[in-house]
């Protein structure tokens, strides 16, 4: 009769354990979930960055050439005068 009496309280107990541990299961699921969101995000910005730099490297790189190109054309002008020169000379 003492079992009978104790038995809703052990199935009260049984069934508020069940609930926890499926809110706890829930919780670290969405822990997981966030953690992978926040990790997918790191990574998109750090991709994000990565192509900005990227850019901007071949931009530098882009000008550079630029550069040499255009010191290769003034130089090139600056012998054409100077023949001219020692010609007129």
């Amino acid at each position: 009769a003492a079992s009978e009496s104790l038995r809703p309280i052990v199935e009260t107990a049984a069934a508020a354990a069940e609930a926890a541990a499926l809110a706890a299961i829930e919780s670290a699921a969405a822990a997981a979930s966030a953690a992978a969101a926040a990790a997918a995000a790191v990574a998109h910005q750090a991709e994000e960055a990565l192509l900005k730099v990227s850019a901007e490297a071949a931009q530098a790189s882009k000008n550079a050439s630029a550069s040499a190109s255009e010191a290769v054309k003034i130089s090139n002008l600056a012998a054409e005068s100077l023949r001219n020169f020692q010609g007129k000379a």
